[in-house]
């Protein structure tokens, strides 16, 4: 099996994209129903950008990474689905996912400050 790390995801965007920089990278992170998708801003155009806005139905596929690093002697850890498509004003009003990977350990659930129920697996 070629290439297990792939997701697609269609869905209505929670919220306005937005720039960061990590070092010299800088990227746009926008949020897809149910977690947060960021690519390399170099490969999203302007005019692509000013379609990520709140409410707004895409189809992003690409690869899930995780990972951590050191700042200011801690290590922080992170994860993100990093977008190599991204289509913009698709049909459809859901939000669905499909995620394709190997686990590396066990899935765990837990509850929310608010109540709701989150499950992490790597």
């Amino acid at each position: 099996m070629t290439n297990v790390n792939n997701f697609a995801i269609i869905g209505h965007l929670t919220a306005d994209a937005e720039e960061f920089n990590i070092g010299n990278n800088t990227y746009v992170s926008f949020r897809v129903a149910v977690n947060r998708v960021r690519a390399p801003k170099k490969f999203i155009s302007d005019t692509l950008r000013a379609k990520l806005t709140k409410g707004a139905s895409v189809l992003v596929s690409g690869r899930f990474e995780s990972g951590h690093y050191e700042k200011d002697g801690q290590k922080k850890f992170y994860d993100y689905l990093s977008a190599a498509t991204i289509q913009h004003d698709v049909n459809g009003g859901f939000s669905e996912g499909l995620l394709m990977g190997n686990l590396t350990a066990d899935v765990a659930t837990r509850t929310t400050q608010n109540g709701g129920t989150m499950v992490t697996f790597t």
